[in-house]
């Protein structure tokens, strides 16, 4: 179940299929609201709630993950929770974390409000955390009580395991030659504008020998206004830059670029490790230093540059004019919950290895 507005063009395995639940956007702080229907915050919750509820029921599962929301958004999964327990009680429910959720002083206070640490162990049999404990530890830093830390289990960072296609084919698709480019993408592209505009004006700057072609995906969340002034302005740049709502490869075009100029959602972080693609985060700040926290220890390992974004324009196109260190990551297996970043680097090879943490 999904309330993604793209999962339809995502490929999916043999017998799989998804549920599309109304999408939301969020609006603030642990505040939504609905994207596309006209219905209120709190009738939107309601809808997303019982389909859930009636989806897990019929399907009769043997496990429920549950993607970082323990209770969902706005407690929508209560009444899914409490149905399993009751009426399947041996399906096994397990709850799915990403490395940071954001800073710690936030969190202890959120949770211990909302009951979370409770709840948890009341509903979940165990917890994955998407990370590696060496680079952040939730189970520390969050301060997890010692029945809960004892069912949570680290899993390493995901990556798309999804072809990569070659970046000769990437390239004449989108008729970009045979010169160096950039790939600027911000994930949905709600709050992308910025950033996107930001890396504008860095292209405008490189002329000449210097000048850097670039595929801007700017995410199918942004306004239409805001994609309209961003098109208006890479048509006045001498170099060409194509503009795209979404890329079903993204990946393949990291690995094909130059430069990769990216926020810093989980998502996107480790398809640029995994990639190897020289690369400059500069992440959101708020409403959650989530971003930031992840982008601080990943730059830390030395796997990409950070940046605010009052710095980008001066300094993001230094790495696409000389040498930049490559940091691979090697696939993993899916069993294992998706690819780690081993502790130790190759520094020969400049190698960051995937496997247990």
């Amino acid at each position: 179940m999904t309330g993604s507005p793209v999962a339809h063009s995502f490929a999916l395995p043999p017998r799989t299929d998804y549920v599309k639940l109304p999408a939301v956007v969020k609006t603030d702080d642990e505040q939504y609201r609905a994207r596309d229907l006209d219905l209120s915050p709190a009738r939107v919750i309601a809808l997303r709630a019982a389909l859930i509820a009636d989806v897990a029921l019929h399907f009769a599962p043997d496990i429920v993950l549950v993607d970082h929301a323990p209770l969902g958004m706005k407690g929508e999964l209560l009444p899914a929770l409490r149905a399993l327990r009751r009426d399947a009680p041996d399906t096994r429910l397990v709850l799915g974390l990403r490395d940071v959720l954001d800073e710690p002083r936030k969190v202890l206070q959120q949770w211990a409000a909302q009951g979370m640490y409770d709840a948890i162990e009341t509903w979940y049999d165990d917890v994955l955390v998407y990370g590696q404990h060496d680079l952040f530890n939730p189970v520390t830093a969050y301060a997890f009580p010692p029945t809960l830390a004892a069912r949570t289990h680290f899993c390493g960072y995901i990556r798309r395991e999804d072809a990569v296609r070659p970046a000769a084919d990437l390239r004449a698709e989108l008729s970009l030659g045979d010169a160096p480019f950039a790939v600027v993408t911000t994930g949905g592209g709600g709050d992308g504008p910025a950033l996107e505009e930001a890396c504008l004006d860095a292209l405008a700057l490189l002329t000449g020998r210097h000048a850097l072609p670039a595929v801007v995906i700017t995410g199918p969340l942004m306004a239409p206004e805001e994609r309209a002034r961003l098109e208006e302005r890479a048509r006045a740049l001498p170099q060409p830059v194509r503009l795209l709502p979404f890329h079903p490869d993204v990946p393949g075009l990291m690995r094909a670029s130059a430069l990769t100029v990216a926020m810093g959602g989980y998502n996107t972080t480790c398809e640029i490790v995994a990639a190897g693609c020289p690369a400059v985060i500069v992440p959101r700040a708020s409403p959650r230093l989530e971003q930031d926290m992840r982008a601080r220890a990943f730059a830390a390992r030395g796997l990409l540059t950070m940046l605010p974004m009052g710095r980008v324009a001066a300094h993001w196109a230094a790495p696409a004019r000389g040498p930049a260190a490559r940091h691979r990551a090697d696939g993993g297996d899916r069993r294992r919950g998706g690819a780690a970043l081993r502790r130790s680097r190759d520094h020969d090879h400049g190698t960051v290895h995937a496997g247990p943490a």
